[in-house]
């Protein structure tokens, strides 16, 4: 039954399953406090770009791993049109400044910069959904290439 609705309503599932991703991070926030994020504060190290402030090299890097996803596919032949990669990299780069925008609107007592809104979990389900949009018209080009 699950796997029918699934089926059926792929933006919808993916999108919950995107809310799930976030609240489960943030459950594993708050069950291991900001002390089992602290890797996200090193990001600066893993990248060329050591002298700039991580926020920009975040903004420059992060938005390169649905190519990483789109290029797998294709190693596998999966062939996708350039006009999803585009719009799930595009959703990548748009992720951050609106989750640092909602982070705003509520407030948030640690600040609204990218590294809580990756600490938070509020980014988590935009980049989620955003990397699954490759899978879901991965699947929608399979349908039109069968009928």
């Amino acid at each position: 039954m699950p796997h029918k609705i699934i089926r059926s309503y792929p933006i919808g599932s993916l999108a919950l399953l995107a809310i799930l991703c976030g609240l489960l991070w943030r459950l594993e926030v708050e069950y291991q406090g900001w002390a089992g994020l602290k890797w996200v504060s090193y990001f600066h190290w893993a990248a060329p770009l050591a002298s700039y402030d991580c926020s920009i090299q975040l903004f420059i890097l992060i938005p390169f791993i649905p190519l990483g996803a789109y290029l797998i596919m294709r190693a596998f032949r999966m062939h996708l049109p350039w006009r999803i990669l585009l719009l799930s990299m595009v959703g990548y780069l748009l992720a951050m400044p609106l989750s640092v925008w909602i982070l705003e609107i509520l407030d948030h007592k640690g600040g609204a910069d990218v590294i809580h809104t990756i600490k938070s979990g509020v980014l988590i389900p935009f980049w989620v959904f955003a990397l699954g949009w490759l899978v879901i018209k991965k699947r929608d080009t399979d349908k039109r290439i069968s009928l």
